[in-house]
């Protein structure tokens, strides 16, 4: 059984969700988002992956632009066929309407042809592109998010320590537009920025 926690820690401004999951013999597994207390307003719902695979869903909202923030953690002996299935299901036709943020720890070597080829079904398919792989830049032995797709163009950050658990954080930053309306009742357009924390396990890749 799998559910969605609201945790009781103030983390700078940030409200926490956190996915608790027993699919994972380690007690604490599950994966986190961390949301800027301004976009409470818009928060429009917080779901789990349809099927097996432990992840989170944050949806926002506002009169431009629908957002889904992911974390994907795909548990031991999950392939890229399990982890295309998840997000086939999870991101189908009815969210096409929303710009989508993905950030899992994946692993992902472009050195091969295998995520190679994995990289381009996502970009394809579900219109999803590796923006950053940071994989290239921090070791193998620390367990960190390193890899994040998106619809859209993405700002990411470097990683950070976490206080509250041994993975890594990363601070994930996309412009949308936003509706600002004037006592003239004309209608400008401005960019603002949507931060949220993301964490998770890794992606367990075994073909």
């Amino acid at each position: 059984m799998r559910k969605i926690l609201k945790d009781t820690f103030e983390l700078n401004g940030f409200d926490h969700h956190h996915l608790v999951s027993d699919l994972s013999r380690r007690r604490q597994s599950g994966v986190s988002t961390y949301n800027k207390h301004h976009l409470k307003p818009l928060l429009e719902s917080v779901e789990i992956f349809p099927n097996q695979v432990p992840g989170i869903h944050v949806l926002f909202a506002n009169f431009k632009t629908k957002l889904r923030v992911a974390v994907l953690y795909a548990k031991l002996g999950s392939n890229d066929d399990d982890i295309i299935d998840e997000i086939d299901e999870s991101f189908g036709s009815k969210n096409r309407d929303y710009k989508i943020v993905l950030a899992g720890d994946s692993n992902i070597d472009m050195g091969t042809e295998l995520e190679r080829v994995f990289c381009k079904i996502m970009d394809e398919i579900y219109c999803m592109t590796l923006r950053n792989n940071i994989a290239q830049y921090t070791t193998r032995s620390r367990m960190s998010i390193d890899a994040v797709f998106s619809t859209h163009s993405a700002r990411e950050s470097d990683l950070y320590d976490s206080v509250f658990s041994h993975q890594l954080s990363l601070y994930v930053q996309v412009s949308w537009d936003k509706k600002k309306t004037s006592y003239s009742r004309s209608t400008r357009r401005r960019r603002s920025k949507a931060g949220v924390w993301v964490r998770s396990m890794k992606f367990c890749r075994t073909n």
